[in-house]
This record gives structure tokens, C-alpha cells and sequence, in this order.
């Protein structure tokens, strides 16, 4: 239950911190230009995350095997 609480607590500072970032965009007349820089950052991680294979051969094994993990 504590989990789920956490993840929630974290969520809504997530979410309440990027539309602050969205609303002063907006207000600044440049939401062009953080929505291009959002999609860019979170590709990156994306790719990061995939690894040089691509998602389609990332498996959950590949990836706590990285981490060396069983």
C-alpha cells in the first residue's frame, strides 16, 4: 500500500511540475518550442533505454543481466 502511495505522491509532482513548465511556455508564447525539446529529451531516454539493439530485443532478462542481475 505504501507503494502505491508513493508512486502517486510522485506522480502528481511530475505531472504539477511539467504543466508549470507548460503554462509559462504557453504564457511566453514558446510552447513550440518546449514541446519539440520534450519530445527530443524523452527519445533520447527512450533510445538509452532500448539499448543498441533496439526495443525489440530488449527483454526483461537482457536488462537485469545488464544491470548484473540473475
Amino acid at each position: 500500500m505504501l507503494g502505491v502511495r508513493l508512486n502517486t505522491i510522485h506522480n502528481l509532482y511530475f505531472y504539477a511540475g511539467m504543466m508549470a513548465q507548460i503554462r509559462q511556455a504557453i504564457a511566453s508564447g514558446t510552447f513550440a518550442d518546449f514541446r519539440a525539446r520534450y519530445y527530443e529529451r524523452r527519445d533520447q531516454l527512450q533510445a538509452q533505454a532500448d539499448g543498441p539493439d533496439g526495443p525489440e530485443n530488449r527483454t526483461l532478462a537482457s536488462s537485469l543481466a545488464e544491470e548484473g542481475r540473475p
